[in-house]
Order: structure tokens, then C-alpha cells, then sequence
């Protein structure tokens, strides 16, 4: 009987193409012991592994469920094998180096673009008109292609915030006691992300329900509060399979909710999530090996503490060691933000990133880690670094001026006057440039020395 394997990341509910194959249901090392993850995700991983496998047995497929321990001596036994593309070079290498004849089979969890457009505007328009979404006429509905300037509202003041949801099943109690055995980090609970599809669904249904409608206008906004926003809370569930994002996106579709809401969620689906997949696979070998900046550091222990001094990052890391999550402004804007103006090293950036998200796979990593957040590839799939002073920060969330702006922003100037040369040719730099060039000696003198005994302190 031919072999069909199955990899954590992939738990489709659709197993019509599994008939006929004896199934192996792989723990694998990348995705379980490569680094310290937080705890929450190998939970997470195991206990939606343990449960796929009842769901497999109950639709009659022969399924074989592999811990981490046994999956080297499991694949050296097997031959004649067909996959899913697994959406990750290491792994793609090890199976095209195990078997020397390897099947694979289109991903169920991507829309399988063809294009090459290695900017995400161009891509996603070109990704709304091919799959006929939100269009008419070959024309945007509501006359523009983005409504991401609508989508930048702070939250009001003394606003009641939605609470976390939190799963528990006998799934997920034996998974706490499986992954004991690995060195973890994090709070183990309460466990927030579903794990069946049954949960994944009834998620999503919840996010229809109750924050569709407000999820556009605050996507952006920070709280110092434990919760999740107005988010979906789907990345998870559909980076694993248990949500199929196509289903997703019909579903959204005939949501009646305000269109700015409705085409920021869409966006994120069918314009980011398939931009990252389609530049890992065509640029992320050159952005991972790439330090257009040369930085070296590495993340401190103090900021692991939550002691990093700046308010805005220790409010964020000791989300993540509760959660495993951190909404995208928050990784991007506040913790890329603070690693690049640092000078942290991309690839233990990229470490941190994989290793301590809920929703975080190579796929996605490399692209928003070397290209987005750290600007590690010198600009392949992004026009300038996301960089910002404080007052970015104060805008979008209750951030109150204190000690830490003036070295959020000593570490900014001192980051645009050490690099200037690199950027003097980027028109998107243009205004902080002259902004530099208009300041005072005595300021620029100031803000480097506050940067610099910070970094002192920070990296002692």
C-alpha cells in the first residue's frame, strides 16, 4: 500500500484524497523540539495532532500517529511516498533527500498563486481581479483597491475590550502532559486556540458575529490590556489546516459589515498571507541568508524579562509569554521596531519570532522577519525599514510620554544618522533625512548618547 504522510501544519478536513494510502501523522523535530517554543504551541500541536488522528480513524482512513521521537526510524522504513506541499524548505529538503520517490500534492491551504509580483499592492489587486473578489467590472468596490487608511483608529478611552476565549478537552489535558518532555517557556494556561475544526468554526463564527463589524477601524490599535482586540483569532486554525482560508473567505463575503472591515480581512487572507508564501518560495532563501544592516546582537535577557526598560515592550512580552500572540501592529511596530533600532541579530529576531508565536511557520517568518520587520534584505519586498519614533506608538494606543520615549526616539535618530548613506537614495526616507539634516548638534548629540548608554545598559 502506498504512503501518504501528513506534517503538524496539516489537518485538512477533507480526506477524500487520503483513501487508499496508509497515512503517517508526523510529530517533526522542526516543529517540535528545533527550539525552545512556547508551550502553548506544542499543546497546541499535539493536541490538534492526537485529535486529527481520531477524526482520520473515523472516516476510515489507516492512520499511524508518529511521536517526535520515532519519526526518523518511521521514515527510513517508508518508500513509494506522497505528500501535501509542505510550505517549508527544510522540511521539503529532508523528504526530497529520505525517499527517492516523492509525490506532492498542491497545498489545500493556499490559493496556489502563479504570480511574481514581489510587491504586496500590485499582488494583492492582481489577486482580487483573478479570484473575482469584491470587484466589479474589473473595478474595486467602493472605488479603491484598500481602505487601510480607514483602519487606523485608536481605541476610545474606558472602552469595555473583548476577553479571551479559552478550550479545554481531553485532547488538550493530555497534551500538557505529553510535552512536559520538551523544553518549553510560557504560561501554560488558560489555552486560548481551538484545536478541532468543530472550534475552529465555531471561532470563526464568532468573529462574525460579534467583532467583524468593529475589526477594521481598530486593527491597528494597541491596548496595554490582556486582550485580543477586535481579531479574528483564525491564523492559527488556518496555518494548521483545521480552517480552510478559501471557505473563510466565502463566508466573509456575505457578511454584512462595513466594507472597510470586510476588505481589511479579506486583504490580509488573500493579499498578505499568499504574498508571503509566494516570496518565501521565490525570494526567502536570499532574504534568510541576507544583513543588509550587518547587525549581530542578540536579544537580551532582560528583554526576555519583560525588563527591557521601555514600556511598550515589556507590555508586549509578557503578553506573548502569557499567549504565544501578539497582534501584527504589536510584533511589527513595537517589537520589530525595537530589535532593528537595537541592532538584534535578524536571524535570532527570526528564532524568537518562530519559536514563541502561536500562528508562526517558516513560510511566513522569513518574509515578515528578514523583510519586513528587520529590513535583514535590504529592501527585496518592502521600499523602506518599518521604523518609528514614539510618537507613532502614543498615536495608535493609551501610551502615556514618559523616560522611555526619549530613548524610543534617541534609538531612532541614532538609527537614521548611522545609516543616512544607505537611505539617501530612498525617496520613502526623504522626510526623516532632512528632518536629521535640520536638527540642532546639540539635539543629535543628546539623542546619541542616550541611545548609546541604553544599549550599554541593555546589552550588560
Amino acid at each position: 500500500m502506498p504512503h501518504f504522510l501528513l506534517f503538524p501544519h496539516q489537518l485538512f478536513e477533507e480526506v477524500e484524497k487520503l483513501k487508499g494510502y496508509k497515512v503517517y501523522l508526523l510529530e517533526v523535530p522542526l516543529f517540535f523540539t528545533q527550539y525552545t517554543f512556547h508551550i502553548q504551541k506544542l499543546i497546541m500541536h499535539r493536541a490538534s495532532m492526537k485529535y486529527y488522528e481520531n477524526y482520520l480513524k473515523s472516516h476510515n482512513i489507516d492512520v499511524i500517529y508518529v511521536d517526535v521521537e520515532k519519526y526518523v526510524a518511521t521514515l527510513e522504513k517508508l518508500a513509494d511516498v506522497t505528500c501535501y506541499d509542505v510550505a517549508d524548505f527544510d522540511l521539503h529538503k529532508i523528504m526530497k533527500s529520505t525517499f527517492e520517490t516523492l509525490s506532492v500534492l498542491p497545498s489545500p491551504n493556499f490559493y496556489n498563486s502563479e504570480d511574481d509580483t514581489l510587491f504586496m499592492h500590485h499582488f494583492y489587486i492582481n489577486q482580487r481581479k483573478k479570484l473575482g473578489i469584491l470587484v466589479k467590472e474589473g473595478k474595486p468596490q467602493g472605488g479603491q483597491w484598500s481602505f487601510d487608511s480607514d483602519n487606523r483608529k485608536k481605541l476610545p478611552k474606558d472602552t469595555l475590550l473583548p476577553q479571551w476565549q479559552s478550550y479545554e478537552n481531553d485532547f488538550i489535558q493530555e497534551a500538557r502532559t505529553y510535552v512536559k518532555q520538551f523544553k518549553t517557556f510560557g504560561e501554560e494556561t488558560p489555552f486560548c486556540y481551538p484545536i478541532t475544526h468543530k472550534e475552529a468554526k465555531q471561532n470563526l463564527n464568532y468573529f462574525f458575529t460579534e467583532h467583524f463589524e468593529t475589526f477594521g477601524s481598530y486593527q491597528d490599535a494597541m491596548t496595554r490590556q490582556d486582550s485580543p482586540l477586535y481579531h479574528s483569532m483564525l491564523s492559527s486554525s488556518i496555518n494548521v489546516g483545521l480552517l480552510d482560508p478559501k471557505r473563510v473567505i466565502e463566508e466573509a463575503l456575505t457578511q454584512d459589515v462595513p466594507l472597510n472591515a470586510k476588505e481589511g480581512f479579506i486583504r490580509q487572507i488573500i493579499g498578505w498571507r499568499e504574498f508571503m508564501r509566494r516570496t518565501y518560495e521565490t525570494i526567502g532563501v536570499r532574504q534568510r541568508t541576507s544583513n543588509f544592516f550587518g547587525f549581530d546582537r542578540p536579544i537580551p535577557s532582560k528583554v526576555f524579562q519583560g525588563k527591557s526598560g521601555l514600556l511598550p515592550v515589556d507590555d508586549v512580552m509578557q503578553k506573548v509569554a502569557k499567549r504565544g500572540y501578539a497582534h501584527h501592529i504589536e510584533r511589527l511596530m513595537i517589537l520589530g521596531n525595537y530589535f532593528l533600532l537595537t541592532e538584534r541579530d535578524p536571524t535570532k529576531v527570526y528564532e524568537f519570532f518562530i519559536s514563541s508565536f502561536i500562528d508562526a511557520y517558516d513560510w511566513v517568518m522569513v518574509g515578515n522577519v528578514y523583510g519586513m520587520s528587520q529590513y535583514a534584505d535590504g529592501g527585496l519586498m518592502t521600499t523602506k525599514p518599518y521604523v518609528s519614533g514614539s510618537n507613532y506608538l502614543l498615536k495608535m494606543s493609551h501610551y502615556t510620554k514618559g523616560e522611555w520615549c526619549e530613548i524610543w526616539d534617541a534609538l531612532y535618530w541614532r538609527f537614521i544618522y548611522l545609516h543616512q548613506e544607505k537611505f539617501k537614495e530612498n525617496l520613502r526616507m526623504k522626510f526623516p533625512l532632512a528632518t536629521l539634516k535640520k536638527m540642532k548638534k546639540e539635539m543629535l548629540n543628546a539623542h546619541l548618547k542616550i541611545a548609546e548608554d541604553y544599549l550599554v545598559w541593555l546589552d550588560y
